[in-house]
């Protein structure tokens, strides 16, 4: 059986899957983000895993979650990505479903002296070998005090029965190991 539907992610990230047979979108997992990175609701054939923040990294505040979102700081100072830093969230069909990522809908917010620049990757492999870009060069974080659209559509990423898909957000280019990184903690509908 083919399972295909809007798959909402976490706070602010969101997963858009394409739903065949349903006219609007339908959510099928949050991650609230507020007390830890278990999604709640899941719908029915859908495995969503926990967000994590890699162990090379240190969460803020209660395990890094909290009101505004998940934080973390020791971003990379550098001007390049580390592979050993990043926040993570996986996705799958249950078994004899698949599933079709259409569009990544998220917030985030970085310190005054947090990350300048971010990319999103993902795999299919375990390990997370042969990561796939999902954007095209390395984005700019702009200056700001409210949370900034990270948004990426226009995706057709399958995912297949037995595969699962992992996304990781790998943020650098801190002025300081103490600076922040966000992904924030309210949750947006994307449209098919």
């Amino acid at each position: 059986m083919n399972y295909t539907k809007l798959f909402s992610v976490f706070a602010f990230v969101a997963l858009a899957v394409l739903s065949l047979g349903f006219a609007s979108a339908t959510t099928l997992a949050t991650w609230p983000l507020t007390t830890d990175g278990i999604a709640t609701p899941v719908a029915t054939n859908v495995n969503a895993g926990v967000f994590t923040m890699s162990s090379s990294i240190s969460p803020s505040g209660t395990n890094g979650f909290g009101p505004n979102g998940a934080t973390a700081s020791s971003w990379p100072t550098t001007t390049s990505l580390d592979v050993q830093k990043y926040f993570e969230v996986t996705i799958s069909p249950t078994a004899g479903n698949n599933l079709v990522i259409n569009s990544i809908n998220f917030f985030h917010l970085s310190s005054s002296t947090g990350p300048a620049t971010y990319e999103i990757k993902y795999s299919k492999e375990t390990n997370f070998n042969n990561p796939t870009s999902l954007t095209t060069s390395p984005v700019s974080i702009p200056s700001s005090t409210t949370p900034i659209d990270g948004s990426i559509s226009s995706l057709n990423i399958p995912v297949n029965n037995g595969e699962t898909l992992r996304i990781r957000w790998f943020a650098y280019g801190s002025t300081s190991a103490a600076g922040t990184w966000r992904i924030n903690s309210a949750t947006s509908t994307p449209t098919p």
